[in-house]
This record gives C-alpha cells, structure tokens and sequence, in this order.
C-alpha cells in the first residue's frame, strides 16, 4: 500500500512538470489484489514474455479498471483491507460485480485528498510478509 501511496505522489509531481512544459496531465488507477497467481515465461520461437496469470490477477486488473468510475484511484479487496485497515484510512465503495467472476467483489480505497495532505504525517510501514 504504501508503493501504492508514493506513486500516486510521483504521478502528481510528474503532472506538474508535464503542464509547466504544456503538456496535458496523466491519470493512472492502481487496482490491488491479494491471493494465488502463476507467474513465468511464455514463449514461442520469435518472441518471449513474462506474464502473471490466476484470478487475483483478473480481480486487480478489474480493480484498476474501477478506478476510472470511482473517486479513488487506489482500489483494493477485502484480503488487501485486512491488512491494512489498521494503518490507513480505507473507504468502503461497495461490491461490484467483474468480468470473470460470479460473485461481486467487495471494493475498498484510499481517498486522493488522504494521500495527498495527510499521508505525509503519517509513519507507513508495511506489514511483515507473513501477515499478508
């Protein structure tokens, strides 16, 4: 979360320099999802890609796709508010129902107003791995 937190600020900072030079800003949503996923090389005989498949995988995509129909931009499942909850002020947006699953997933974020005056005051540590 906290990764989460210091790219929204870089995001921020990049924007200032690209509209002092007049150039338009960027948006980016970050979606954030716990669970199993299968990570490896696919390859064919011309081209080789490193992917990440599984379903936490298609549950952070379609979180980052949310992020264009909420106001926050850092949107996260339940298993990501359980570890967090504690140190950082999440909003419950609702549950919402995504591509590739049957039941609707509960979504949760952190507001841009937070991260931008207040998170600075705050002293973000990560969980250790094994709470996650």
């Amino acid at each position: 979360m906290a990764c989460a937190i210091e790219m929204r600020k870089a995001l921020w900072a990049f924007n200032e320099e690209r509209t002092a030079q007049g150039q338009p800003p960027i948006e980016v949503g970050l979606g954030i999802c716990n669970g199993e996923a299968v990570s490896g090389n696919i390859a064919s005989a011309d081209r080789m890609d490193y992917t990440v498949i599984g379903d936490a995988v298609n549950v952070a995509s379609r979180m980052e796709g949310l992020t264009k129909v909420f106001p926050c931009k850092v949107l996260f499942n339940d298993g990501i508010y359980e570890a967090v909850k504690d140190r950082f002020p999440c909003v419950y947006l609702g549950e919402e129902y995504v591509q590739g699953r049957e039941a609707p997933v509960h979504v949760y974020g952190i507001s841009d107003d937070w991260i931008r005056y207040h998170s600075h005051s705050y002293h973000i540590q990560e969980p250790a791995p094994e709470e996650l």
